[in-house]
């Protein structure tokens, strides 16, 4: 059984049936020795239901969370697929969401394929494509997944920051 605290109310204390409790003072008493007038009341609380980011994402139209989607995770995008496909199934949603699927194995398997050559022929071509920043860090990622080598990093490290200081030019 739960215990019930009694805390006298007043200067005069509280009888809780043949129990006095004086005033300024408490006793515990087992819930069902309490009348129901002075057990407390159970405090209110408010059913919230967790809102889930993507759900309110998916009340944006198509286009607006389409130029969203490359900043989405794989983990993101299969959530958000998931979501929409148990709603409203926007048929215009999920061909984007799967364009970005294919944008991305794309972009990978070309910089796995970038990144198969021999370091030397790698910094050869960074030299003369004139990357960006962001694809450069891109093909970073991809090279620790894979071959890490810490040399062609160090010079990739380089690309980034000069390619960084060429843009703020």
């Amino acid at each position: 059984m739960n215990n019930q605290v009694v805390v006298k109310g007043g200067e005069s204390g509280k009888w809780v049936n043949s129990t006095f409790v004086p005033p300024g003072e408490t006793r515990t008493f087992n819930e069902n020795e309490v009348p129901v007038h002075l057990r407390p009341v159970a405090a209110e609380v408010e059913q919230v239901e967790a809102v889930n980011p993507l759900l309110e994402i998916l009340d944006l139209s198509i286009p607006a969370i389409t130029e969203m989607l490359p900043g989405f995770t794989d983990e993101e995008l299969d959530a958000l697929e998931k979501a929409e496909t148990d709603g409203n199934t926007r048929v215009g949603l999920i061909a984007a969401i799967t364009e970005e699927r294919l944008d991305r194995a794309a972009k990978l398997q070309e910089a796995n394929e970038f990144l198969s050559q021999d370091e030397e022929a790698i910094v050869e071509a960074l030299d003369s494509l004139n990357a960006t920043p962001e694809e450069i860090t891109y093909m970073v990622g991809v090279e620790q997944k894979n071959q890490n080598r810490e040399e062609l990093l160090k010079i990739m490290d380089e690309k980034i920051q000069e390619a960084v200081e060429a843009a703020a030019e």
